[in-house]
């Protein structure tokens, strides 16, 4: 089975996706416990313990010094600007614009449906800065998630439920920030499989596009830059109506990808 250009043995030595993925959230816990005791939000709908994205790189290098050394760790940094890897610019086009397409049509849904919601504030200067901010967030996350752990997961489990192992996990690992800022349940499950949906997404979008880490990074920037400037700030953001338009591009994306594998003749 295919699964894009990077495999496992693009790294020497081994590596071992489910003990990063076990660690990273061990290393996260001190972050929840400080975002417990300091009631401090780095931007709105952000706490303290926001800073946990250090984990998954903090988790991966480690790991990767263990098993292979200072090269194995330099290899796995490489990835973080592994843009050459992307087989056509035309993915840019769905790595960073599908994201805030889907949070216009989601402002039009809760506008159709009746919702409360007052119209966007675009300025272009504060997104800017929110772009670079975030995707540095995004790498220091997506070069644990996607960068040490997925090509050696799904050459076990294959590409969807690798997808999935990594999704529940992503979701723990935010579980704590979000109930420090007052999220209700109801609130949390709507966004879970949201969630959900958009790693299987990224997933599919890694694999069809070369296996560049560097995208996927791209890709989360623009998720959380598109969560900010959904009114106000994000304040306004429906997981109902995110979660199933998440759905959606998950399964279409499965589904092309199944269409695709069909033997022909």
């Amino acid at each position: 089975m295919s699964v894009g250009r990077n495999t496992a043995s693009d790294l020497s030595g081994p590596a071992s996706p489910i003990a990063f993925l076990t660690l990273t959230l061990v290393v996260a816990a001190p972050f929840w416990l400080l975002g417990d005791v300091v009631d401090v939000d780095i931007m709105p709908g952000l706490p303290l313990s926001a800073l946990m994205i250090f984990a998954p790189a903090i988790a991966a290098f480690g790991l990767r010094l263990r098993e292979a050394g200072p090269a194995g760790a330099a290899q796995l940094a490489a990835r973080a600007i592994d843009a050459p890897r992307v087989r056509s610019l035309l993915w840019y086009a769905p790595a960073i614009l599908l994201m805030p397409i889907v949070g216009m049509l989601a402002y039009f849904l809760a506008i159709g449906f009746g919702a409360d919601v007052p119209p966007p504030q675009i300025r272009p200067g504060e997104l800017a800065a929110l772009a670079a901010l975030f995707f540095i967030a995004a790498s220091l996350e997506e070069i644990g998630w996607v960068g040490y752990a997925l090509d050696p997961l799904q050459a076990r489990i294959g590409e969807l439920r690798a997808g999935l192992v990594i999704g529940v996990v992503w979701v723990v690992f935010h579980i704590p920030a979000l109930a420090q800022v007052g999220r209700s349940l109801e609130w949390i499950v709507w966004w879970a499989i949201g969630t959900l949906a958009i790693r299987i997404f990224m997933v599919r979008l890694y694999n069809a596009a070369g296996g560049s880490v560097f995208l996927l990074s791209l890709f989360h920037m623009s998720q959380n830059v598109a969560w900010q400037a959904y009114p106000v700030r994000g304040s306004h953001y429906d997981p109902r109506l995110f979660g199933v338009l998440f759905v959606l591009c998950a399964v279409a994306a499965v589904a092309m990808r199944g269409r695709r594998a069909k033997p022909t003749g």
